[in-house]
């Protein structure tokens, strides 16, 4: 059985996510931005289990041809890990880009691993988590993250944090989250960080509960409408 790993330090990333700015040789992101704008993308999705979205795209990176740009960005990626939490490795790299139109909808909010991918990790590495991050290489690089929602979604903590050129978002693999809408194409690096051994397949995200409130007497999460008004009153 593989070694577990627990963590001294507290909950992983409590509220969900963390800002990161890395400390990269200045040439890094425009070369970064260049080889974005040089790839061919495939759509994906908008709806969870829907058709693609060609207005959402992605181009993966084979890892045994990374630039040496991807080559820097991995290693100071890895410094970043290491103070976070040991226990996440290398994972797949994609260039993503988004390109105006698609009636300007947000994507629906979703999870990043399976529940059973999620339940998989906790069992060998107890209170670890997989993760996900997207560094931004252009100006208005965005996403919308459900603040501490981990098991069901509540608008009510819903935030749209904006990442500035250079910086990354940093998040849970099971925070619930959603891509935005841009008005002009946008180009920005995704990461996945999982576990050495633990085996998962890409790109296959998890579809989360309706919109939840919580009841105002008990704290109880309840599903909006109906149900939480009979729980209210």
């Amino acid at each position: 059985m593989p070694q577990m790993d627990t963590l001294a330090t507290g909950p992983l990333l409590p509220h969900g996510y963390l800002p990161v700015a890395l400390v990269l040789p200045e040439p890094v992101v425009p070369s970064f931005l260049a080889e974005a704008k040089a790839r061919s993308y495939n759509g994906v999705f908008n709806r969870v289990g829907g058709e693609d979205d060609n207005f959402r795209q992605q181009s993966r990176v084979n890892p045994c041809s990374m630039s040496s740009s991807l080559q820097a960005s991995s290693k100071a990626l890895k410094v970043v890990f290491t103070m976070l939490h040991p226990g996440w490795g290398p994972g797949v790299f994609s260039f993503m880009r988004s390109i105006p139109g698609g009636r300007g909808s947000e994507q629906e909010p979703h999870q990043d691993y399976q529940e059973s991918d999620l339940v998989r990790a906790r069992e060998h590495h107890p209170g670890g988590v997989p993760a996900s991050m997207f560094f931004a290489l252009e100006p208005d690089t965005k996403l919308r993250i459900y603040v501490g929602c981990f098991t069901a979604r509540n608008d009510s903590k819903a935030r749209v944090v904006e990442i500035p050129v250079g910086f990354c978002v940093l998040f849970r693999g099971d925070l619930i989250h959603n891509g935005m809408p841009y008005t002009t194409t946008n180009y920005r690096l995704r990461y996945y960080l999982s576990y050495a051994g633990m085996k998962w397949t890409p790109d296959i995200v998890q579809d989360v509960l309706p919109q939840h409130g919580e009841c105002q007497y008990c704290g109880e999460k309840v599903e909006k409408g109906q149900t939480l008004w009979k729980q209210r009153f």
